[in-house]
């Protein structure tokens, strides 16, 4: 197969090459194009990519040349049904012989394709490795066992709760090639007895808008029937459709694209939805592709930045969406949403997804509608090193839903464990009363932060100010100046773990400087010592929270955070050993899933009363310090024993260390 492989991928560079050539010709103005735009052209996402295209054409002309090659009877039946009625392409004329492949191979063509960029070099296109298509369409191929596990456990869930395995509806959202479909296919024929025509015709669905990807999936499947002798015929293919479904009845697309929520599957329709659904949903966020210095290709991009707002304005303004339209969208939230939509009232779901889902601020509207009004069975949660995706490193969730009613108690699954716990509702709520966060943490990891809960949460403390840096480093970078004003300007990257670099270059011209600010900051933060962190920190270090005190002439970049108390500067020392110790650190990494600190994340943290936190006996002995916090919150010995283990220096993991499932 390899070897096909790499005969099939010479055959596209060198179609390609041909395709872009004409292109490029009929462009216009293209003598005015410099080498560097374009590439940006080759490389831009969207519908009028020629790349993308002449892909397309080539994966619809290998398809059409191994089943003519095939001789199969029933040859113009499938050529129709796999490659279309309009199957015109450019002409593979200048090749020696269209190539053959199995659909087994025109999938890994696909996914080759997906992981390749093509730029231009002295007139030739060439492919290079990179993931720049796949951070932009956000199609990624779930391993063939986490695929099975997903369909075997969905469907089982199901039939257990009584829907009659030959009424049973499912639905693979975001097919793609159709790895989840053909495993279901399997499972409704061997295990649950159904003939293959009635579940083709009856109860297995899919849809995706990746017409190439479909096109694998109808051959996949031409080979499996012709094999056992089975007559084709458009019945059998009609529940597969190429459609966005995210996006039904909307002139933002050609209509044969837009999913029909009652016409396409009007079956499903007429009893309330799917029984079943199961998906990789894409991962990606919805924003316009802006690139800068490519005056000739404006147009180009305009177009591009109009079609994505387009399709921004939809979600916003529809009426279909209302949990997953905040802040910056992605078609992975997007597509949960619809998903609930489309699956009937008690059916099941089994969606493998970003981790983000159960952590981020970004899901939380989301989250909460998953947790009260549905209720979530069970979720495994998988790190990146997992590498659940091919040739995609991604922290992961796979998470049961059954539509309706509410969360009640769900079970935990975590990696490198073969055992689950429970968490209930009640819990999640107490903890994470604002958001219902469900991090990727054990069952002692709950007991902790079930004790921390009873404590104030550093917004309900009255004397302390949470702010963020008070000089913007862009907006008044008028005031930044090298002469010594005696104002020294303290910017995120002179935070050490020893201390403030002191290696003044930069002050700042406080007069002027003042005049912008508010009466409430020159009266409570100016000419104040206060604590300072970072406002980036890498999630991979070991200790991500580090406050310092910094002086009362210091001025601070808006790369930092600072806290100061109203009451008594002694708080900020007692403040600092608290927010530098071992269980805030563990607890701010526990909802942290990117590398800022934003300062409504500081404002959860709990805080002990700092009076009795001042009488405390502590040391210069930070770990014998972590001890003694753990006590004053109450934990328990074992308890405070997994604080200190996670917050102890790990050993450096080996390059290939742990790096499968």
């Amino acid at each position: 197969m390899q070897n096909n492989i790499e005969q099939l991928i010479a055959f596209e560079d060198k179609y390609i090459n041909q395709v872009v050539a004409l292109y490029l010709s009929a462009y216009p103005d293209v003598e005015q194009l410099s080498e560097e735009e374009i590439n940006a052209l080759l490389v831009t996402p969207g519908p009028d990519n020629v790349v993308h295209a002449a892909h397309n054409a080539f994966m619809r002309l290998v398809a059409q040349a191994s089943l003519t090659k095939s001789g199969s009877q029933q040859l113009s039946v499938a050529v129709e049904l796999v490659c279309g009625q309009d199957s015109e392409s450019p002409s593979l004329a200048s090749l020696v012989s269209p190539p053959t492949a199995t659909a087994a191979e025109l999938e890994q063509l696909h996914m080759e394709y997906l992981g390749s960029e093509f730029n231009m070099r002295q007139g030739i296109t060439t492919r290079k490795k990179s993931k720049l298509f796949i951070k932009e369409t956000g199609a990624v191929y779930t391993l063939p066992e986490i695929c099975r596990e997903i369909v075997s456990r969905t469907i089982e869930r199901a039939v257990s709760a009584g829907v009659e395995p030959g009424d049973i509806k499912c639905l693979d959202f975001a097919a793609g090639t159709g790895r989840f479909y053909f495993i279901a296919l399997d499972i409704l024929h061997i295990e649950h007895q159904l003939p293959l025509e009635h579940i083709l015709t009856h109860s297995l669905y899919a849809v995706d808008l990746d017409e190439t990807a479909v096109l694998v999936l109808k051959y996949r499947l031409v080979e499996q029937l012709t094999s056992k002798g089975i007559s084709l015929s458009e019945d059998i293919f009609k529940n597969i459709v190429v459609r966005n479904a995210l996006m039904p009845g909307t002139g933002l697309l050609d209509s044969k694209h837009g999913i029909n929520l009652f016409g396409d599957y009007d079956e499903v329709s007429a009893r309330g939805g799917f029984d079943v659904v199961f998906s990789n949903p894409p991962y990606c966020l919805l924003k316009a592709n802006k690139k800068g210095g490519h005056e000739h290709l404006a147009q180009h991009y305009q177009r591009q930045q109009a079609r994505i707002q387009g399709e921004i304005s939809f979600f916003r303004t529809s009426g279909l969406y209302q949990y997953s339209v905040e802040g910056m969208l992605n078609y992975y939230q997007l597509s949960i949403e619809m998903i609930l939509r489309l699956t009937r009232q008690g059916g099941r779901l089994g969606i493998i997804c970003p981790s983000s889902l159960f952590a981020d601020l970004t899901a939380a509207k989301l989250r909460q509608h998953l947790l009260t009004r549905h209720q979530v069975e069970g979720i495994t949660y998988f790190p990146e090193s997992a590498r659940l995706f091919e040739g995609v490193a991604q922290a992961t969730v796979i998470f049961y839903a059954q539509k309706g009613g509410a969360t009640n108690r769900l079970q935990v699954s975590l990696p490198g464990s073969n055992s689950s716990f429970s968490v209930d509702l009640a819990t999640i709520k107490r903890v994470f009363d604002k958001n219902l966060e469900v991090p990727l943490i054990d069952e002692t990891g709950w007991s902790i932060l079930s004790k921390l809960a009873a404590h104030k949460r550093l917004k309900e403390v009255p004397f302390i100010r949470n702010r963020r840096g008070e000089l913007d480093l862009t907006l008044f970078k008028a005031y930044i100046t090298s002469t010594d004003t005696g104002w020294n300007l303290i910017r995120g990257s002179m935070l050490g773990k020893d201390g403030i670099s002191r290696n003044y270059t930069e002050f700042v011209e406080a007069e002027a400087f003042l005049l912008k600010k508010s009466a409430d900051y020159r009266a409570h933060d100016f000419g104040k010592p206060r604590l300072v962190c970072q406002q980036v920190s890498n999630m991979d270090i070991q200790r991500r929270v580090r406050f310092l005190l910094c002086g009362p002439q210091d001025i601070l970049g808006n790369s930092c955070n600072y806290l100061t108390s109203t009451r008594d500067q002694d708080d900020l020392v007692a403040l600092q050993t608290l927010l530098n110790s071992a269980l805030l650190n563990w607890r701010f990494k526990v909802t942290s899933s990117n590398n800022h600190i934003n300062n409504y994340e500081l404002d959860e943290l709990p805080i002990l009363d700092l009076d009795v936190l001042k009488t405390a006996q502590l040391t210069d002995d930070e770990q014998a310090n972590d001890r003694v916090i753990c006590a004053l919150y109450g934990l328990s010995e074992e308890e405070t024993n997994y604080i200190v283990s996670v917050a102890a220096p790990k050993k450096k993991r080996k390059k290939h260390e742990h790096q499968t499932v």
